[in-house]
């Protein structure tokens, strides 16, 4: 019987009878630049209030996202922060029964089990059964606890011109990371772009890897930031910075193979078993330059301010150990590499309203232009790997006393993937974050909690199965200040 593996397709029928539906990272994502668009400044007082900052800036954290707006210290202020996050990820597959290979989605489902095998000896009318327990449902969870900011901001003079310097580090890029799907083929049957696979014909089959896969990530980027604001006129500012970034994570990969599938064109299809998994191990480190340029404007009722992150580039040096067995024998690799990421320039506007003594509104609009990044691997061409886009984020501060500011914000989860399927390819997918804090100021003492709810959901869809992914974010930073 003539076999066609991997570029021969599926069989007509399950073509025609697995349905469309709807879009994300791929059945086995490869772990590489992961982590990298996610820039974010961990401040208590920002994050309360959606991340709000541009125009609302009033702490020495605003040097990192409006170092202009550090015209509005008087004193001389130094702020510490630490967050605790729990991240949850949930993934539920439903597989599409079909009428020519009804068990073939029971199979994937793991629902073979209760079946009353049928009375034949016919090998291709057996049932086909996986040789493992592994569900396509899954469900993990990662608590982390670390360092979120430090600032400190002192103001001065230059002859009659007001300047403000300031130092900080601070945690820039999450680079935690999870993905995993348990149903994972190889060639993807359920593909439909560029185009379905082609026909199975006759005599002919096709061999299809049946394999569960997993990534995961563990780390972050700080950037050690020096900043200044200069007060060009009495309630204008002007302020520059520079992050400069260092950071590391450990990494590692899995690919369990599952079975050999062997769909054949008289609607019959078995499962042939494989011994064959990958591990890969490693870390990865990270550096970089990214030079900020940013205007600030206060007037009695209302602020503005616009902050420019010019363009910078990201290293990765990694290294990597490879293990592979197969049939009882294993093989290791110790690899070694770079990849360069140019991150375009990103803008944000601000606006705060100020309607009364007690009361503060913020809105920032955030342009990052990540469609124009640029991933350039060891040895590689250099490839566009993100998609763009725009999003806001708003917040509110009240303070029923002087010494206590009740604060709420909300903002897009702007994602950089489209997810599989979707019907707008460069639409990518986006989740929400709602926040909130209380500030308590106590004579030259401050302390400041945040507590941040983010979820992120989206579908990935093929001909064969949708997967329902669901990422579901806890976070509370708590934050002490003292001016002089």
């Amino acid at each position: 019987m003539k076999r066609i593996i991997a570029h021969a397709g599926i069989v007509a029928i399950l073509l025609a009878s697995f349905p469309l539906r709807l879009p994300g990272q791929g059945v086995n994502p490869p772990l590489a630049i992961q982590g990298l668009d996610r820039f974010e400044v961990r401040s208590a007082r920002m994050v309360s209030m959606g991340g709000t900052g541009v125009a609302l800036g009033n702490d020495a954290n605003a040097l990192f996202i409006n170092p202009a707006s550090l015209s509005q210290l008087t004193r001389l202020e130094a702020r510490v922060g630490l967050e605790w996050a729990n991240t949850q990820y949930v993934q539920t597959q439903q597989w599409t029964p079909n009428r020519f290979y009804p068990t073939f989605s029971l199979l994937m489902e793991n629902l073979i089990g209760g079946i009353t095998p049928p009375n034949t000896t016919d090998p291709q009318a057996q049932l086909q059964r996986s040789y493992d327990t592994m569900l396509p449902n899954w469900k993990e969870i990662r608590d982390v606890l670390r360092p979120a900011v430090f600032s400190a901001a002192v103001p001065f003079e230059i002859g009659s011109v007001k300047v403000v310097g300031a130092l900080g580090a601070a945690q820039m890029f999450n680079l935690n990371y999870f993905y995993r799907n348990n149903n994972g083929l190889d060639p993807n049957i359920g593909n439909y772009r560029p185009e379905p696979l082609s026909i199975v014909r006759g005599s002919d089959s096709l061999v299809v890897q049946w394999f569960a896969s997993a990534r995961e990530r563990k780390g972050a980027i700080y950037g050690i930031t020096p900043a200044v604001s200069v007060s060009i006129l009495e309630n204008l500012s002007v302020g520059a910075s520079l992050s400069i970034l260092t950071g590391r994570s450990d990494d590692a990969e899995q690919r369990i193979d599952r079975g050999r599938l062997v769909f054949s064109a008289v609607y019959a299809f078995r499962n042939d078993s494989v011994d064959h998994s990958v591990n890969v191990t490693g870390t990865s480190k990270y550096s970089g330059l990214l030079p900020q340029i940013s205007a600030f404007y206060r007037a009695e009722m209302f602020s503005i301010g616009a902050s420019v992150r010019l363009p910078g580039t990201i290293t990765r040096a990694w290294d990597k150990t490879t293990t592979e067995k197969r049939d009882g024998a294993g093989t290791a690799l110790v690899s070694s590499g770079e990849d360069k990421v140019k991150l375009p320039a990103s803008i944000s506007l601000g606006l705060a309203l100020y309607p009364g003594k007690k009361t503060s509104i913020g809105i920032d609009y955030v342009v990052h232009g990540y469609q124009n990044a640029e991933l350039t691997p060891g040895g590689g061409a250099t490839v566009n790997p993100w998609l763009g886009g725009s999003f806001l984020r708003a917040g509110a501060e009240y303070r029923p006393l002087k010494w206590l500011a009740l604060r709420m914000g909300y903002r897009d989860d702007l994602q950089v993937f489209a997810p599989e399927g979707t019907g707008l390819l460069n639409d990518p997918a986006r989740g929400s974050v709602y926040s909130g804090g209380v500030g308590i100021s106590l004579g030259r003492f401050g302390v400041d909690v945040a507590y941040e709810y983010s979820l992120l959901k989206y579908d990935e869809t093929w001909m064969t199965n949708v997967n329902y992914t669901k990422v579901e974010r806890n976070a509370i930073i708590l934050e002490t200040s003292v001016k002089f």
